[in-house]
């Protein structure tokens, strides 16, 4: 595990490495695990709305843990659309959307960060400064390195997309609480479990606003264990990206006695 540490941390401190990593990333999706979508498995034909789909990595972990996902995929980057569209365009359990998910009506800004003349599109955020500050924390590598480039995309609302979810993924580098905020119908309606990337500048509104709804947060260590003021700690000093699971006290969707065997 301290290798494992040291090795992550060599490659964010070096920009060749940085870029490596990304291609193989984007390559190789079984190289891109989240442990955390496991839970698919308590669903028997779980409809998932994925936002932030990058260039497919969580559509290939959804179905990994179970094949029976219909997955409805929204992804602002059009090179990544394509490649999602592309790669799944005879598969009717993938749907695709090019699209950014705001309160906005239109169309609204997105900035993918370039390193090395290589996007890392999988980084990209609808707010710079908050971009900004998220490659300072998880790299060390001086920002002057990185430009930024700029990209007008159509917005929409998951509440305006009329879905039935048993799962809601966001991993969208800053606007995750923007996006709760569109879903608040679709969430009250059909209690889905909601994936969300920890982010260090908007967890502790997206935590409140979870409340609100009646959820409460796990994390992945082995099996789902309740989010604790200790464990939160620990992920705020976290250089290295991670999902919190949140859970409806009542869960009608899943099979509440596996449940019970799967969390802690």
């Amino acid at each position: 595990m301290i290798f494992l540490h040291k090795f992550k941390s060599a490659i964010k401190s070096n920009s060749l490495l940085t870029v490596i990593a990304h291609n193989l990333i984007e390559r190789f999706h079984f190289l891109y695990s989240e442990k955390e979508y496991s839970i698919v498995k308590l669903i028997g034909k779980p409809v998932i709305v994925d936002v932030g789909a990058h260039n497919g990595e969580s559509i290939y972990n959804f179905l990994k843990y179970n094949s029976s996902c219909k997955i409805i995929s929204i992804e602002p980057n059009v090179k990544n659309f394509n490649l999602i569209r592309n790669k799944y365009k005879k598969d009717k359990r993938i749907s695709c959307l090019n699209k950014i998910v705001s309160q906005k009506k239109g169309q609204e800004i997105f900035y993918t960060p370039i390193l090395l003349g290589k996007e890392l599109s999988q980084m990209s955020s609808t707010s710079l400064d908050l971009l900004k500050k998220r490659i300072s924390f998880f790299f060390n590598i001086k920002l002057t390195k990185f430009s930024f480039k700029k990209t007008k995309v159509k917005t929409t609302k998951i509440d305006s997309l009329n879905l039935k979810p048993n799962i809601i993924k966001i991993d969208t580098e800053g606007s995750e609480y923007e996006i709760l905020l569109t879903s608040k119908k679709t969430i009250k309606k059909n209690k889905p479990l909601i994936i969300v990337e920890y982010n260090h500048n908007n967890f502790n509104k997206i935590l409140n606003l979870m409340k609100k709804f009646g959820y409460k947060p796990y994390i992945f260590d082995k099996n789902f264990v309740l989010l604790d003021p200790k464990k939160k700690s620990l992920l705020k000093k976290n250089t290295n990206a991670n999902n919190v699971v949140f859970l409806p006290e009542k869960t009608p969707k899943i099979e509440v006695t596996r449940l019970k065997y799967y969390i802690n």
